[in-house]
């Protein structure tokens, strides 16, 4: 190819920042899931459904209608913590610990 396919600074963009994020925007959303439905399966499904726009993103990337190079992932990572602090700070609002406690034991 002429060039180092991995390690390069956009896998480690990708790996050290957009990651996490990734991780800590699913944390926050299923919890807002677990918060608001009562069923397990129901929580699981609207969890998995939640990695779409994700899976989407890296299909357009792989396609060619989007460039993953680093600028992109910024955007994307900033995006994804922007949308993260907005869910810890409703997920903060709405969760009530004594009311799980008294209603589940």
């Amino acid at each position: 190819m002429g060039y180092i396919l991995y390690p390069n600074w956009t896998a480690a963009v990708y790996l050290l920042v957009a990651a996490p994020l990734t991780c800590l925007f699913g944390t926050e959303f299923n919890m807002l899931v677990s918060i608001r439905v009562n069923d397990p399966r129901t929580a699981q499904s609207y969890g998995g459904a939640l990695y779409l726009p994700l899976l989407v993103v890296f299909i357009l990337g792989e396609v060619g209608v989007i460039t993953l190079d680093i600028k992109t992932i910024l955007i994307f990572a900033v995006i994804l913590l922007v949308v993260a602090i907005i869910l810890f700070y409703i997920n903060r609002s709405i969760f009530q610990r004594e009311e799980i406690l008294t209603k589940y034991t």
